[in-house]
């Protein structure tokens, strides 16, 4: 459903920018499109369940575990990750650190520990999709 959201709200703006009045440009047709519009789209979009791949971005409704993992030389991240496991499935898979540039694993077990727990606080909450932002790491005292 995210997708058709999307790809109707492109569609939309392209054929208001092909039917512009003569001598107006491209920027002001793409200035047409209103901050309400554009909210009321984004609402629409959050508010339906977002897929990625297998995983619906809708809260569980059973229990949420996280299992850290040490990284494999193979993967090249380095240091630890976190599994979020949904009544016994895979929900999400984070090999490495969020938030930051570059792929690089949590710097011990207990900081991807740290990070998959307030992940599940934020998905038992219904905080979806659930981020971490570069304040919440320091706040965790995540090293980096």
């Amino acid at each position: 459903m995210y997708k058709w959201v999307i790809a109707a709200s492109v569609v939309m703006l392209a054929v208001s920018c092909a039917q512009k009045e003569p001598g107006e440009n491209d920027a002001s047709c793409q200035d047409k499109t209103s901050e309400e519009e554009l909210a009321s789209i984004q609402k629409e979009a959050v508010g339906d369940s977002v897929t990625s791949g297998n995983a619906s971005m809708q809260a569980p409704a059973g229990e949420i575990t996280v299992q850290v993992f040490e990284n494999t030389e193979a993967n090249g991240t380095g240091g630890f990750g976190y599994d979020l496991i949904a009544d016994g499935k895979p929900m999400i898979h984070q090999p490495h650190i969020p938030a930051i540039s570059g792929l690089k694993g949590f710097a011990s077990k207990a900081d991807a520990e740290k990070a998959g727990m307030l992940m599940k606080y934020k998905i038992e909450k219904g905080i979806m999709p659930p981020t971490i932002s570069m304040e919440e790491l320091d706040s965790l005292k995540i090293l980096r």
